[in-house]
């Protein structure tokens, strides 16, 4: 064991001996040594006189650079927050962490520094295509063309390992193709969390893309999670993108983010969406997507939550909150050799969807038209499970527009809550008679909709042959706060076993399960023994919708319970006697 230990202190110290942090500064000098006491001025002086294990450290103040700053391998920047402050006029990249066509490992960092691209002067902040870099509390704004890069060269060199954690990005990108605020694309591996991102600082049809991935790039294992992004509601006649999505070759996981305003808040666009050797091709789980307030009028380009476009495979889009947003999930296909499988929508608030004054707007609206009006193909595997949809504005909770030569197949709707449809009826069925087949409706809880609560024909459409629709019935649900189920709710137990997680004697209908989500609400906890019984004794702190407490015991260290006793949930303390 000694001898080991020697060892690794060998290895340890060969990989950081020759590491140095040198300096820059307002009022250094780059004939200096680059020393604490003699530092250097700017930073393409520092990045071009380090080596790999080297720190650069950037000192509180004003700095501009002329020149880009280019970032040998295994160097690292830190600088002490926003009063590192950094103004590049580069019409190029203000920071290149760069090698070759990619794929070196650089195992290097970026961190506090405040990156300004003088008012669109410069066209690039961070451009990087190494492994392991990680860029953390930095600003990054202003900048024409990219705020921060990372591009690998798929498929002979992913880059991995890479994250971008604890950033601002404010106005940055142009509205060309394939830029961003943020760009990633030739991944294998990245994480981007905890961000806050904001395109709303030009005028409407001047703010990029939040985040963009090139097309024809190839893109797994894509983390983006507790980030808010900020956009206008509308940019007018251009479209305006949170997370613009291509080529995803499987793992990709959105989660416990912000997405305000934006005509497309997140695009499944390009080639398509695979799961390949993940359980998933896109995992898109307890966000919020919101307007501000209901949108009056469609603009020229229609305000999407998730967009579905595409070949696309095993999308998974659950646990998620759409506030005003008037089309929450779209589904599109390009033309007729495209299609959609495997695609789960389930246990989500659709709140409001819809346009004020327009007679569109749907919850999720499926569109498999002719080729030439962009749609097509087929979707088939479609499973729409407990969610919960309410508003004044929403003209159906499921659109269906199959046309002649589409398929619509295999589709659940199933244990759904529909409140408040205005128009057409909570399912609408348009466009020529496509082929729909396979379908089960059932245990759905309709309420207060358009067309007595059924669902709608229109045109030429028909219904899907030989559908098992069911068990649907009608009534008020008896909400409480967040259209959550009140304890006398008709939904509690009245749902159909479609395989989720669920706490009563039978599913309920609706997003949110009554009493999943109850803490126990102990605030004490006393085991008070002697020669006679033992005492267990409590005090409740909450016991709304609570009617007992039941008490289980185990014989065999935990591996299975039963329960000998229950405990009216009336009043506090409890206690209860063992003898």
């Amino acid at each position: 064991m000694k001898k080991l230990l020697f060892l690794l202190s060998i290895i340890f110290w060969t990989n950081f001996v020759h590491a140095t942090t040198y300096y820059i500064s307002t009022s250094g000098n780059n004939a200096n040594a680059g020393t604490i006491g003699a530092p250097w001025r700017t930073l393409a002086y520092a990045c071009a006189n380090t080596s790999s294990g080297d720190i650069i450290h950037v000192t509180a103040g004003n700095y501009t650079e002329s020149a880009s700053c280019v970032l040998a391998v295994g160097v690292s920047i830190e600088g002490v927050g926003l009063t590192s402050h950094i103004t590049s006029t580069v019409t190029g990249n203000a920071i290149a962490v760069l090698t070759g066509s990619g794929g070196t490992n650089g195992n290097q960092h970026i961190s506090g520094i405040w990156l300004d691209g003088s008012n669109w002067t410069a066209y690039v902040g961070i451009n990087v295509n190494r492994n392991n870099v990680a860029i953390y509390n930095c600003t990054v704004e202003n900048f024409r063309n990219d705020g921060i890069k990372f591009i690998g060269n798929p498929p002979t060199n992913y880059i991995t390992g890479c994250a971008l954690y604890n950033c601002i990005l404010n106005d940055n990108s142009s509205r060309s193709t394939g830029q961003g605020s943020l760009v990633a694309t030739g991944f294998n591996g990245i994480s981007i969390y905890n961000n806050t991102f904001d395109q709303t600082g030009r005028s409407p049809g001047s703010n990029g893309n939040t985040f963009s991935q090139t097309t024809g790039f190839y893109n797994k294992a894509f983390k983006f999670y507790n980030n808010i992004s900020n956009r206008l509601p509308d940019e007018g006649s251009e479209w305006s993108f949170h997370l613009e999505l291509w080529d995803c070759q499987g793992g990709y996981e959105i989660y416990n983010n912000e997405f305000h305003g934006g005509s497309q808040q997140i695009d499944f666009g390009g080639n398509n969406v695979t799961k390949g050797s993940y359980a998933y091709g896109a995992d898109v789980h307890d966000n919020l997507f919101q307007f501000d307030s209901p949108i009056t009028t469609a603009p020229a380009y229609q305000d999407i939550g998730v967009n579905v476009e595409g070949n696309c495979e095993y999308i998974i889009i659950r646990n998620n909150h759409f506030k005003n947003v008037p089309y929450a999930v779209q589904m599109t296909t390009g033309h007729a050799s495209v299609g959609q499988t495997n695609t789960t929508i389930r246990n989500n608030l659709f709140e409001n969807s819809g346009y004020v004054n327009n007679e569109w707007g749907f919850d999720i609206a499926a569109l498999l038209e002719p080729a030439s009006v962009d749609g097509g193909g087929y979707i088939t595997n479609l499973n729409i499970y407990n969610n919960t949809f309410v508003g004044s504005n929403h003209l159906a909770a499921l659109f269906s527009y199959v046309n002649t030569g589409r398929t619509f197949t295999n589709v659940q709707f199933i244990n759904n809550i529909v409140q408040g449809v205005r128009s057409y009826g909570y399912l609408a069925f348009d466009g020529e008679p496509g082929t729909k087949t396979g379908w089960v409706v059932r245990n759905n809880l309709l309420y207060q909709n358009a067309n007595s609560n059924s669902y709608d024909l229109n045109g030429s459409a028909t219904a899907p042959s030989g559908w098992t629709y069911t068990a649907n019935t009608t009534g008020n649900p008896l909400f409480v706060d967040q259209y959550k189920l009140s304890a006398s709710s008709p939904a509690i137990d009245a749902g159909y076993n479609v395989g989720l997680q669920y706490c009563g004697l039978a599913p309920d209908k609706g997003y949110k399960e009554y009493g999943c989500d109850i803490v126990l609400p102990i605030k004490a906890r006393f085991l008070l023994t002697n020669a006679n019984n033992t005492q267990f004794q409590w005090e409740s702190l909450d016991e709304d919708g609570i009617a007992y407490w039941a008490i289980e015991e185990s014989t065999d260290y935990g591996a299975t319970w039963h329960g000998f006793k229950n405990v009216a949930a009336f009043g506090s303390p409890h206690q209860y006697v063992v003898k």
